[in-house]
């Protein structure tokens, strides 16, 4: 059924595209389609013009987010399941309580230091 619809919406479109080539080839449909690519080929490089000078303004009115922005949005979201996961260990190591759990982790890392400073000059 949605085969049926889209195939019929393109009949009148079709048709059309028909008619035009039809008038810009005078009389030919495929003199008409050939003219119908060389204008859009020529239409290329305005077209192109257009985009970039569309995309220059939406950059100047911060429309756009420009790549540092980008960069700094995605390594935010990126720290969000590690602040998650970081603020629940705590609460198991310190019993329920964050700021407790959080400073355990500190002595933890700090007791490490010299068994990882060993590891490394092995």
């Amino acid at each position: 059924v949605k085969q049926l619809n889209e195939h019929l919406h393109k009949i009148p479109q079709r048709t059309l595209r028909n008619g035009f080539n039809k008038v810009i080839g005078e009389g030919d449909n495929v003199k008409g389609a050939i003219r119908r690519m060389l204008i859009a080929y020529q239409k290329k490089p305005k077209d192109a013009f257009d985009l970039w000078k569309q995309w220059l303004n939406d950059v100047k009115q911060k429309k756009l987010l420009d790549t540092i922005k980008v960069k700094q949005l995605n390594e935010h979201l990126h720290k969000i399941p590690q602040r998650t996961l970081r603020n629940g260990f705590n609460k198991v190591i310190g019993e329920g309580d964050n700021i407790k759990g959080a400073i355990r982790r500190m002595l933890i890392a700090y007791q490490k230091k010299p068994k990882d400073a060993f590891d490394l000059w092995k």
